[in-house]
């Protein structure tokens, strides 16, 4: 158990720091903007807001607050996702709560949403699940 719950933990939380590096990746945001045309500029921060949720509150406070987000989910994966069953089921959620999100962005108009930064965000998020997964019981109860 302790051994399944720490690597729940470290899986999640290492991938809680996606969101930064990308963001960190493109520094000077201003600067970029100026370079890249506005649909890869789009697709950048539609991508960053939807894998690093706290973002907005800027990197000193929403680096930490990501990663403690990222670390409750690693730790509520590890107690409730020890089947594979269990673990799509809670990946179905996160991407039900990513959904809603990108929706909440976009203004809850479906044609606002930016499909392309979904689809990467949902297989971003869809890695530490299936690392998880990997190491979970085979079991499907």
């Amino acid at each position: 158990m302790k051994r399944w719950t720490l690597r729940c933990i470290l899986v999640f939380t290492l991938a809680g720091l996606a969101g930064p590096i990308i963001w960190l990746a493109a520094w000077p945001p201003s600067r970029l903007a100026e370079v890249l045309p506005r649909s890869v500029w789009l697709f950048y921060t539609n991508l960053v807001e939807l894998i690093w949720p706290p973002s907005m509150m800027g990197p000193w406070i929403g680096v930490p607050v990501n990663l403690v987000l990222f670390t409750v989910l690693g730790f509520a994966v590890a107690l409730l996702g020890r089947t594979r069953r269990r673990l799509a089921m809670a990946y179905v959620v996160v991407v039900t709560l990513v959904f809603l999100m990108a929706q909440w962005e976009a203004g809850f108009v479906f044609a606002h949403i930016h499909l392309p930064a979904l689809a990467v965000a949902l297989v971003l998020y869809a890695i530490p699940f299936w690392l998880v997964m990997r190491a979970s019981a085979t079991r499907t109860a």
